[in-house]
């Protein structure tokens, strides 16, 4: 206890008193010499300020390194959105297999995945277009003429090319052309097969299930919104590359009348496209132009031929509800049959047993 007035003097009192006495004096000693009022000395002070400047400098640091991590992740975020719209499926790699001359470097150059191009990420739109367009001259252009006889290389850029239109097909669909110049330009028969049946089997998923008409050039002048203004481009490729397609296989199934038939090459692809355009698009445009290349088959002196398109007419009888391509095929068969005599074959007698005509008739009552 404080010494205090009204309590005798004695040895313990004064003793108390300076016990008490000498930590109210340091007390106040370390206040006087602190500086902006602080207590301890200033050597102290200068120590302590010295540690929480380091403690700001390690705190703001980690505030600077949480802030660069956040806005990266944010740049991630929005090239992943940008590069892989809702709905599309993952970017597969092309391959690690070695190329012999891709993009006409040496014999050990590689084709470049697409997961390593991107950094781990999705590739983003340009980036895709980009490294399709380096494929695609990496086999057809002219100074790598020499990579049209690697079916290995063209089994993967046909792959890549394929995977982008059915991904994308509004902004890909023009991409459609590579089949066309690398089946006019490869002199191995393999690799125009595959060209061949890859458009084909793209085509079929394609082609819509009605008929496209083209806008006027009165409705071209007029202003409408975005997105029709996209399905109007998109149809129009769309349509421009099946009229060249059908003039192709129409052009080889008049060569297959005329010249002799060779099961090897690419005749039996075109039977087969032939085949399955006729029951596939049986609603689109063009159907008259199929029934009349693929009809006449029917009568070819090559029993497989023959039952390959015997088995699409039946397939066409079954999948058309509105009969107008029935009635079209019945039609030619009739007349060429009336032309024909004696010489038709029976397969393309053996389509009307496939007519069924008993619902036919309980839906025309």
């Amino acid at each position: 206890r404080r010494h205090t007035p009204s309590q005798t003097t004695s040895p313990f009192s004064v003793l108390s008193a300076f016990v008490w006495f000498v930590p109210d004096y340091m007390a106040g000693s370390r206040v006087k010499s602190g500086k902006g009022g602080q207590v301890g000395s200033g050597k102290s002070v200068k120590v302590r300020n010295k540690t929480s400047n380091k403690v700001k400098r390690r705190r703001n640091q980690q505030e600077k390194q949480i802030r660069e991590d956040a806005k990266a992740k944010r740049q991630r975020k929005r090239r992943k959105n940008a590069g892989s719209p809702a709905g599309t499926k993952a970017i597969t790699p092309m391959g690690e297999e070695e190329v012999e001359g891709v993009y006409g470097e040496t014999k050990a150059s590689k084709l470049p995945s697409r997961s390593e191009s991107s950094g781990g990420l999705r590739v983003g739109v340009g980036t895709k277009g980009a490294l399709l367009d380096k494929a695609i001259d990496s086999l057809i252009a002219p100074q790598n003429s020499h990579n049209l006889t690697d079916v290995d290389l063209a089994k993967r850029v046909i792959a890549m090319v394929a995977e982008s239109i059915l991904e994308d097909p509004y902004r890909y669909v023009h991409k459609m052309t590579f089949f066309t110049r690398l089946r006019n330009s490869s002199p191995s028969v393999k690799i125009k097969k595959l060209a061949l049946l890859t458009q084909v089997e793209i085509m079929s998923d394609l082609i819509p299930g009605y008929k496209i008409v083209l806008p006027s050039p009165q409705e071209l002048n007029k202003t409408v919104n975005k997105q029709l203004t996209k399905e109007r481009k998109y149809e129009g490729v769309l349509l421009g590359q099946y009229s060249r397609l059908v003039k192709f296989l129409n052009n080889k199934a008049k060569a297959m009348r005329n010249k002799q038939f060779n099961r090897c090459g690419i005749w039996m692809c075109v039977v087969r496209s032939l085949g399955r355009l006729l029951h596939r698009a049986h609603l689109f445009n063009l159907r008259k132009d199929i029934i009349n290349a693929t009809i006449p088959l029917l009568n070819h002196p090559n029993a497989q031929v023959r039952q390959i398109i015997l088995e699409s007419v039946v397939t066409l009888f079954k999948v058309d509800t509105c009969k107008e391509s029935t009635l079209e095929v019945v039609r030619l068969i009739s007349s060429y049959a009336a032309t024909q005599g004696r010489s038709i074959r029976a397969e393309m007698l053996k389509t009307f047993l496939h007519l069924d005509l008993h619902k036919e008739s309980f839906a025309a009552r």
